[in-house]
């Protein structure tokens, strides 16, 4: 059985603060990139300020994330002021380079046209007289419903 006389019990909270470790430096960061960004967006005017999020940084790089390569279009016209702005007014002298990158809101298999199917009305009524002479009950149905789906 380990000694745990020597050992010291530490708040799970202090883990997050302290700066001598992993998780207090990460933590720092996070909160870093949120103030930057705030300070971002609200430099940014609307609508390019709502298509923009700080996704992260470096002492030389900023990394900004866009919803669609017009805004990335945008925001690239916008760096040389963007990268101004960022070392003057948010006190990132060392700040050289702002990449952008397009990460789209939805997966693009979303934007697959959902059309209803149709078929002719020949077509549906030869499947129709088809389904009438099937014996199988599974494909009888699923045969009448196809036929349904006629202009």
């Amino acid at each position: 059985m380990p000694d745990t006389r020597n050992c010291q019990i530490l708040p799970v909270g202090s883990l997050f603060s302290d700066r001598n470790n992993q998780l207090g430096n990460l933590c720092q960061h996070i909160n870093n990139l949120r103030n930057l960004e705030n300070k971002l967006l609200v430099y940014l005017a609307p609508p390019l300020n709502t298509h923009c999020t700080l996704a992260n940084y470096t002492t030389t790089t900023i990394v900004l994330h866009t919803d669609s390569p017009t805004w990335a279009a945008k925001l690239r016209y916008c760096i040389p002021e963007i990268l101004n702005y960022m070392q003057h007014e948010c006190q990132l002298e060392t700040l050289r380079t702002i990449r952008i990158k397009v990460i789209p809101l939805n997966n693009p298999l979303d934007k697959i046209s959902t059309r209803r199917l149709t078929i002719t009305s020949a077509s549906a009524n030869f499947i129709n007289k088809v389904a009438t002479m099937m014996s199988d009950n599974d494909l009888r149905t699923s045969l009448l419903k196809l036929g349904k789906h006629n202009n």
